[in-house]
């Protein structure tokens, strides 16, 4: 398996695959360790992915929510809770 290492942070290719739009065949998901496992969203599907994601991490905090982005964070996790108490 082929590492790469970014901002001191370690990254690769694992065995779990995902199907990305405009490709014909699955793509490698990527962990970077320490900060995202392969398995959680958003799945970083290619190096510059990764390193965008190393690179708003280590960023810093994000500012507040308004109170209309909290309001739309609110409403997608009740989607999310209905539609996980349906399965």
């Amino acid at each position: 398996m082929k590492t790469y290492t970014y901002k001191g942070y370690t990254f690769y290719a694992t065995d779990t695959t995902t199907d990305k739009p405009g490709t014909a065949e699955p793509v490698p998901v990527y962990e970077v360790e320490g900060l995202k496992g392969a398995c959680s969203r958003p799945f970083l599907t290619t190096i510059a992915e990764c390193k965008e994601f190393i690179d708003e991490c280590t960023q810093g905090p994000l500012p507040p929510a308004t109170p209309e982005q909290q309001a739309d964070i609110d409403k997608a996790w009740d989607e999310t809770l209905d539609d996980m108490k349906k399965e």
